[in-house]
């Protein structure tokens, strides 16, 4: 029976192809098993320095730079021919003297964090300084860094003391900075 609109049974259509298809086709007769493929090594996260270390540090560095300080009056009282004690060539330009010892701070965190990521008083105490992606600190953000802990010790020591109740154990400095102290 046939329905409306029905057009029979289906005629054979010549249609002519010029290129026959063919899909791409990858053979292998190799008989030896796949190369194991290296699992990517699971990278340990470093871990904060602690208070003690970061106060062990600081104050390393601190009796390195009293020292220096100290070097640098005894050479200038030399070589001035002053014959005073040290506290009278203190007191004597106490400015001047902040300014050398910032000078100097500013330079040893910087040439050392810069070279070595960390400064003799971090070495002792087996911490070095990484950004926050754990890349080590370049010159520029070094100098910054440095720049900034002469200022943060200018605020009566505020940017270090921030370091002791921060979850990082970040100073101002190490946050404007987007860097931290971790374990070496």
């Amino acid at each position: 029976m046939q329905r409306p609109f029905d057009s029979g049974p289906a005629a054979p259509v010549d249609v002519a192809i010029s290129d026959v298809p063919v899909a791409p086709v990858a053979v292998s007769f190799v008989s030896e098993p796949p190369a194991k493929i290296p699992l990517p090594a699971t990278r340990r996260t470093p871990e904060r320095a602690s208070n003690v270390r970061r106060i062990a540090g600081w104050a390393i560095d601190l009796a390195f730079l009293a020292l220096l300080l100290a070097t640098h009056i005894f050479a200038a009282a030399r070589f001035g021919g002053i014959i005073r004690s040290a506290p009278e060539l203190l007191l004597g330009a106490p400015a001047l003297w902040i300014a050398v010892g910032a000078a100097l701070a500013l330079a040893w965190s910087w040439v050392f964090v810069s070279l070595w990521g960390r400064t003799p008083g971090m070495a002792f105490t087996g911490q070095r300084l990484r950004t926050l992606e754990g890349q080590p600190l370049g010159p520029v953000v070094a100098f910054a860094r440095a720049l900034l802990a002469v200022l943060s010790g200018a605020l009566g020591l505020f940017g270090f003391v921030l370091a002791l109740f921060d979850l990082r154990g970040q100073t101002l400095h190490d946050k404007l900075c987007r860097c931290v102290a971790v374990v070496d």
